[in-house]
């Protein structure tokens, strides 16, 4: 299983309307996907239009897309997605895997008043602390969630933010841009946990743009 492997499939969205989310099969029936959010050319804060971009989801303030469970813990998956950050001195972020429900808000998928990810979530996320720069970082139920060495980020410029999972070694592989920058093995939602896709924001976000979410599941 490789995210080069994913068909593709389209689900359009206007620059300044964004999705409330997108339809994805469930884990049981494996999925293999790209969605890929098409609209007009973003731009950063300031105007100027966002690096490679070719259209894409508009994300500001507490905004974001979900979708329906699709990850389940017990069988392996891969997720990734093409964001861009148009500021980097305001605005939390998290891009990743969450049990959480899908309405997005100050708390869902992040803990913005404690700079943390909610229980069961994998992903990347940039807190009020450090917000040119992401964080892997996962957490499993109630346990401690850990954090791995962040990676800066350049407002504006596109980055590719992706996990990979197998349940046989309970193991969590970090991605940015195809190279792998860390792993986890003991913060794991527990198997047979239900996990949505997430590109969330919260508090004082000025952009996010989100070119696609790419998502892998074994059957």
């Amino acid at each position: 299983m490789s995210l080069q492997t994913l068909i593709t499939a389209h689900e359009s969205a206007t620059f300044d309307n964004a999705p409330s989310g997108f339809v994805l099969s469930t884990a049981a029936e494996g999925v293999g996907r790209t969605y890929e959010f098409a609209g007009e050319q973003p731009l950063t804060a300031t105007g100027a239009p966002v690096g490679d971009n070719r259209g894409g989801l508009k994300i500001t303030g507490v905004a974001g897309v979900a979708s329906a469970p699709l990850f389940d813990t017990a069988k392996k998956f891969a997720f990734e997605a093409k964001v861009a950050k148009a500021d980097v001195t305001s605005g939390v972020m998290f891009v990743g895997v969450s049990a959480a429900a899908a309405t997005i808000s100050a708390t869902t998928p992040l803990d913005v008043a404690n700079n943390d990810i909610v229980a069961n979530s994998i992903g990347f996320y940039i807190n009020s602390g450090d917000l040119d720069a992401v964080v892997p970082s996962s957490r499993a139920g109630s346990g401690d969630q850990v954090d791995k060495a962040s990676v800066s980020i350049s407002a504006g410029e596109y980055i590719r933010l992706g996990v990979k999972y197998d349940p046989n070694d309970r193991g969590i592989r970090y991605f940015v841009d195809g190279n792998e920058v860390a792993s986890e093995s003991t913060a794991v939602p527990a198997a047979g946990t239900l996990l949505r896709a997430f590109v969330a924001g919260a508090t004082a976000l000025k952009v996010i743009n989100c070119d696609y979410v790419a998502v892998a599941v074994k059957r």
